[in-house]
């Protein structure tokens, strides 16, 4: 059986979360660029990190990891915290 269960036979699909997480993530994070004025390309260049890397984090592909999202919240002048309270709300 996957996921953990909870409730009335309904279980917790962990992949369906990280995806629900991811896809919050990413557009925290295109807004957070978008707020800093960049294009994808001027974000690349500033940040180091590659096409792919910013092109995955905000479609809501794949979760960038912890440096990835510390490297890309100082590259847009915040925070992590408020790139994740953004996908949050």
């Amino acid at each position: 059986m996957r996921g953990k269960r909870i409730g009335q036979g309904r279980t917790r699909d962990p992949d369906i979360e990280r995806d629900s997480v991811a896809e919050a993530l990413g557009l925290a994070l295109a807004r957070a660029r978008a707020a800093a004025g960049m294009t994808q390309h001027q974000a690349e260049r500033r940040s180091g990190a590659s096409h792919t890397t910013i092109i995955r984090a905000e479609s809501g592909r794949s979760l960038p990891s912890v440096r990835s999202l510390l490297i890309l919240a100082m590259t847009y002048d915040t925070t992590i915290e408020a790139i994740a309270g953004d996908a949050c709300l």
